[in-house]
C-alpha cells in the first residue's frame, strides 16, 4: 500500500477505523468488528504490502471495505459556506428569520 491514510469502513454503518502509514510498523494488521463498531481505535501500517484480516464478532453480516483518505481538494466545509458572504445574502432573501431578527421587536 502507498504511504498514505487508508481507512477501514463497515458500508452502512456509521463505523471507522483508521489505518496510517508508520515505516516502524509491521506488514499485517488487523481488525476487528463488534456490534458497537471496530475494535480497534487506529491501526499503523507498513507502507509497501501488507496483509489485512478482518474479523467479525457482530450477530450480523458486515461488508467492510478499504477505501484511501483523501481530501476532495475542491470541496468545503460547511462553516466555510456559511461564512461567505453570498450564503448570507440568499438566507436574507429567501425570508429566513435569524436568530438576530426574532430577537427584534
Amino acid at each position: 500500500m502507498p504511504n498514505e491514510a487508508f481507512r477501514v469502513r463497515a458500508l452502512r454503518l456509521p463505523h471507522t477505523c483508521p489505518l496510517e502509514p508508520d515505516a516502524a510498523a509491521d506488514s499485517q494488521v488487523a481488525f476487528t468488528y463488534r456490534q458497537d463498531g471496530w475494535l480497534q481505535m487506529r491501526q499503523p501500517f507498513r507502507p509497501g504490502p501488507i496483509t489485512v484480516r478482518l474479523r467479525n464478532e457482530a450477530p450480523h453480516v458486515v461488508v467492510a471495505v478499504l477505501e484511501r483518505v483523501q481530501r476532495d481538494p475542491r470541496a468545503i466545509t460547511a462553516a466555510q459556506v456559511m461564512g461567505q458572504a453570498e450564503y448570507r445574502e440568499v438566507l436574507r432573501f429567501d425570508g429566513r428569520a435569524t436568530y438576530d431578527d426574532r430577537a427584534r421587536p
